[in-house]
């Protein structure tokens, strides 16, 4: 479409990346958890995401219900 440069950015990295972006926001290689990783939508109902559930365990935190949304699930139109 005409562009005469092109640059990619990422809000994280891993010192160990090979690919390399053009603009990084955090190099780290500690896990990131985002609050919207939080949670993950499996066998009709929302509950923690297993990554999230081992951060909290490593820090001697159990992960509660009090810690969900409170949110219905929505169907989503296929095709």
């Amino acid at each position: 479409m005409g562009a005469t440069a092109v640059r990619s950015a990422v809000l994280y990295a891993h010192s160990w990346g090979t690919a390399v972006p053009d603009y990084t926001g955090l190099t780290t290689d500690s896990l990131l958890l985002n609050p919207w990783d939080r949670e993950i939508f499996k066998d009709g109902r929302f509950q923690f995401h297993p990554e999230y559930v081992e951060a909290l365990a490593q820090q001697g935190l159990k992960a509660d219900q009090s810690l969900l949304i409170k949110a219905k699930a929505i169907k989503v139109a296929k095709g």
